[in-house]
């Protein structure tokens, strides 16, 4: 920050091995809280995700839906102790890129609906970005799946 022409505060970047992997543990421990949380509330009210999933037009929906709860628990509980980050960020990827195009079409909804649907949307894109970032990476040094220093830049 500048104040009549002089620095008055520098900043530097966070840098170094063990910040970076500090921070990628907290990064995924909030995906993981994110996933794992998804996942049970599917399982708390099956009915009512059910439902919604048959207004999107999918069939089987009680078997997709445990499924779907699986992908969660378990991809939210291996990102947590950092067990396989990358294949896990890869499989989750997949699922919530089909879940964001299928589910939160927002262009295909009435117009009362379209907010809502925008917002899921977008969302979505966020924590796919976030996912990506986690495959790119890797997951950090503090995990069950060290990765060598080059690696994780």
């Amino acid at each position: 920050l500048f104040f009549r022409g002089k620095a008055i505060i520098q900043l530097k970047p966070l840098g170094g091995y063990i910040v970076s992997s500090f921070l990628k543990f907290i990064a995924r421990l909030l995906f993981a809280a994110l996933f794992i949380v998804s996942g049970i509330g599917k399982l708390l009210d099956p009915a009512s995700v059910e439902s919604y999933m048959a207004s999107k037009g999918l069939m089987y929906t009680q078997p997709l839906l445990y499924i779907s709860a699986l992908l969660e628990i378990v991809g939210g509980l291996f990102l947590l102790v950092g067990l396989w980050p990358r294949v896990v960020a890869t499989l989750l990827t997949v699922f919530l890129f089909i879940v964001t195009f299928k589910m939160h079409n927002f262009w295909a909804v009435p117009a009362s609906e379209s907010g809502k649907e925008m917002v899921d949307f977008l969302q979505n894109l966020g924590i796919l970005g976030g996912l990506l970032y986690i495959i790119a990476t890797g997951g950090g040094a503090f995990g069950m799946t060290k990765e060598p220093k080059n690696r994780q830049k």
